[in-house]
């Protein structure tokens, strides 16, 4: 709709009117006063709503960024649980396998007595009676000896315990 003004001839006003003409003076003045300012805050909502525009343009970006970091936040962390997880499976293993190593250094020193005292009696009994050393205890002490190397090459492999005799098979 298009603004209509009226237009007032003030000389005439004032020759007729002089009180009326002062009260349109002040009146125009004010009008003039509240349009000024309606425009100067008008200029300034425009130039606020752009910036709020650009605000909300940057927001929307920031968030959908956001986003994006999260998920790749999420990803670094499973990543780190799963490299911890595989962390602890290897130290388990790790133990394990230095449990083992002391079982197969404690198994050989045993075995490595055995034979010492296997090598004393086979050389005792040599010396005194060479046909009987074959017969006796020699079969016996080789069986022990084996059943111990197998005991620990079993344990090594993951089953049955170090120090129980060994079945034959």
């Amino acid at each position: 709709m298009k603004e209509e003004y009226v237009q007032v001839d003030l000389d005439e006003l004032k020759r007729k009117d002089p009180e009326l003409a002062k009260t349109f003076i002040v009146f125009f003045r004010e009008y003039t006063n509240l349009r000024s300012m309606y425009d100067s805050l008008n200029r300034k909502y425009i130039k606020l709503q752009t910036r709020y525009n650009i605000l909300q343009s940057e927001n929307k970006r920031l968030s959908a960024e956001n986003e994006v970091l999260k998920a790749h936040l999420s990803r670094l962390i499973d990543r780190y649980n799963q490299t911890v997880a595989e962390k602890n499976n290897l130290r388990l293993e790790y133990e394990e396998m230095k449990m083992k190593k002391g079982m197969a250094e404690l198994a050989k020193m045993a075995i490595i007595e055995q034979l010492e005292g296997l090598y004393e009696k086979l050389s005792e009994v040599y010396l005194s009676d060479p046909v009987t050393m074959a017969r006796e205890g020699l079969v016996e002490s080789v069986n022990a000896v084996l059943g111990m190397i197998r005991a620990v090459l079993k344990e090594l492999k993951g089953g049955g315990v170090v120090g129980t005799p060994a079945q034959e098979t």
